[in-house]
């Protein structure tokens, strides 16, 4: 059938239409999607994420005896194995490599990456999320010595999450990419922050008093400023001294200095948005009389032009004073006015240093209490820093949320004195849980079995500063019947960690545990163990958690090692008392005189590792020397990153 050229074009006409309309629905998904979606508290359960399948003697509510729990948990649906959401760009990245930057793989600049992308000058993954915040402007926090090495590349790249070909998700931070992948990144997250940004509030917050007797005058002369953005007032000195030259205010290079406030101001609004979009309670909203702007007092400068001013770290509600207004200084300092309503355990420094990490995750030696101490409350360290674990690996759950610590701290009721005891309660509200107790510890049962190889989104910020985490070792009371005790000095105390190598026998085709608890109903004593195997490309898999009886995991041709996991989980969690007054609850949970947990295992077809199992034996030994040797040779012998405060 032949058609005249009206028909000819209407058919056309048509086509184009149809194409249109897939353009425009191709184009409505790549709006739809959020990129921070994952950063958010849910208010209610997620239909995308598998929940786990318990087997409980004697109900979700027993108490009383030591009653025998199975929870099957992995592998967790968009947790483990990802989704790939519609409208998600599939892009090859260009790994930045010694070839195109020579001195990438030096120090702080080198990368840890996973085994399956080793040897690899590109790969092709699902770009599913931001983690952090960004700057297309950068900042003084990129370092000028760091720009001129090229290793970190342009701007100030915020982390993105990857979908892995196997499904696995994980987290690249700046650097890890060329310059114009990170061209890329920034690109859509500039996009994706200005898409939140109206979402959060517009209520015309007002100037503090106090802030107003820092008089605005000019800058770069003696003086003072006072300067303001949207959410933020920001006081300091106008101009520096000769031979101590601020980035705030440095007259030597106005330009620098313009650049640093302009990206400064828009880093600290999108964090800001970042938290608010999470579900943070934001400065003042629960108070009558008005929203104040946040306030920012900068130290350094100086106000006369001729003496130099020194300036410290503080922050609290609603306000802090930060030298030369460093960014991750910020992200501290912010951390010290969130509502927690009245935690004493999980909060002070370690809520403040769990900020650095969520504001940039490359961050991740705010961590590294509980990798030297594993078998204490995963918590543990209120008022010391670089305690931050916890928030790190909650963070990869979507039922919490990767910026679950400023939303769950908002959601503290003022007489729970832990993280614990308010995840406990939100996780039954929720439904996640019928025991809100219960549940909680098999959501710390799964954490502290992750955490022996640091399987997680950071896993490489992780395995680049840390080996591993302290490793425990098993007495013998019977080597010939496979009997053995934990070390009763590190027997985990409660919500704390063992990680203990098994060594299989050369023929046996599976290893198994018979995990025998030292039962005491005064302390409610029960646990979550867990087998852990790790394959040829360091993948992991996992038994299902149990706290008593035999639990059996089947070797794989390939396999380079095996680790039980035990984690110290009471049925109930010690009363609550005023946390204003009375810290028993958090000096039980942490403290010296905190409980311990011990058990015994009967093992078959494999013995534990003894007690000088050598560092390197999960191959992960390399970077650790020249990243803290170069830090402490450009910091003058002191180490850690100039940047990191």
């Amino acid at each position: 059938m032949r058609h005249g050229p009206r028909e000819n074009g209407d058919r056309a006409m048509t086509l184009a239409l149809l194409l249109l309309c897939v353009l425009v629905q191709q184009g409505a998904a790549d709006e739809t999607y959020d990129y921070f979606r994952n950063i958010r508290y849910p208010a209610t359960l997620r239909d995308d994420v598998s929940r786990d399948t318990i087997k409980q003697e004697g109900g979700p509510h027993a108490t009383g005896d030591y009653h025998k729990r199975v929870v099957q948990w992995w592998p967790k649906r968009n947790a483990d194995i990802v989704d790939i959401p519609k409208g998600v760009p599939l892009r090859t990245w260009t790994i930045r490599t010694k070839d195109t930057y020579p001195l990438v793989e030096m120090g702080w600049a080198g990368k840890w990456w996973d085994p399956t992308l080793r040897g690899k000058k590109a790969f092709k993954a699902h770009l599913i999320g931001f983690r952090g915040i960004g700057s297309r402007e950068g900042g003084l926090d990129s370092g000028a010595l760091t720009k001129a090495w090229r290793t970190e590349g342009v701007d100030w790249c915020p982390a993105v999450i990857l979908r892995l070909p196997d499904g696995r998700k994980r987290c690249f931070v700046r650097g890890c990419f060329s310059d114009e992948d990170q061209r890329y990144i920034i690109d859509l997250y500039e996009k994706e922050m200005k898409r939140i940004t109206k979402t959060i509030e517009d209520i015309g917050r007002t100037t503090w008093d106090g802030a107003k007797k820092y008089l605005a005058m000019e800058w770069y002369k003696p003086g003072t400023m006072l300067v303001e953005s949207k959410h933020f007032t920001f006081t300091s000195n106008a101009t520096s001294a000769p031979g101590a030259p601020s980035p705030w205010a440095n007259p030597w290079d106005k330009k620098a200095s313009e650049r640093y406030r302009r990206a400064t101001f828009r880093c600290f609004e999108d964090f800001w948005a970042y938290n608010e979009y999470a579900g943070h309670l934001m400065p003042h909203w629960e108070r009558s009389g008005g929203a104040v702007k946040y306030y920012v007092h900068v130290g350094g400068g100086s106000r006369d032009g001729i003496h130099a001013e020194g300036g410290g770290f503080g922050g609290g509600y609603g306000g802090c004073a930060i030298l030369h207004c460093y960014w991750v200084a910020f992200f501290h300092e912010w951390g010290h006015g969130a509502r927690c309503g009245g935690w004493a355990l999980g909060n002070g420094e370690t809520m403040a240093d769990s900020g650095q990490t969520l504001g940039d995750p490359e961050v991740t030696h705010k961590t590294i209490v509980q990798v030297w101490r594993p078998y204490k409350n995963i918590f543990h360290g209120p008022n010391s820093y670089s305690a931050g674990m916890a928030y790190a690996l909650l963070g990869d759950d979507p039922d919490w949320g990767s910026a679950m610590l400023a939303s769950v701290s908002s959601l503290a009721a003022p007489i729970e004195s832990s993280p614990v005891h308010t995840m406990a309660r939100l996780g039954e509200e929720r439904g996640l849980w019928k025991n809100g107790i219960r549940g909680v510890g098999d959501l710390f049962g799964q954490i502290g079995a992750r955490f022996a190889e640091f399987d997680c989104e950071m896993q490489a910020g992780f395995r680049k500063l840390y080996p591993a985490p302290l490793r425990q070792f098993l007495y013998p009371l019977d080597r010939k019947q496979g009997l053995y005790r934990c070390n009763m000095a590190e027997a985990p105390e409660p919500f704390g960690a063992n990680h203990i190598l098994l060594i299989a026998e050369p023929d046996a085709k599976e290893i198994s545990v018979d995990f025998r608890g030292h039962f005491d109903p005064d302390t409610y004593s029960d646990w979550r163990a867990c087998i852990v195997a790790v394959d040829e490309m360091e993948r992991c898999r996992y038994s299902p958690l149990f706290n008593k009886g035999i639990m059996t995991m089947p070797r794989k041709p390939g396999d380079l090692r095996y680790w039980l996991t035990v984690v110290a989980t009471p049925y109930a969690l010690t009363p609550i008392g005023n946390p204003k007054v009375d810290r028993a609850t958090a000096n039980l949970l942490q403290g010296d005189f905190a409980y311990h947990y011990p058990y015994d295992v009967k093992l078959t077809g494999c013995r534990p590792g003894g007690q000088n199992v050598p560092i390197g034996v999960n191959g992960n030994w390399g970077l650790e020397g020249p990243e803290y040797m170069t830090d402490k040779a450009i910091n003058g012998g002191q180490g850690g990153r100039c940047y990191d405060w």
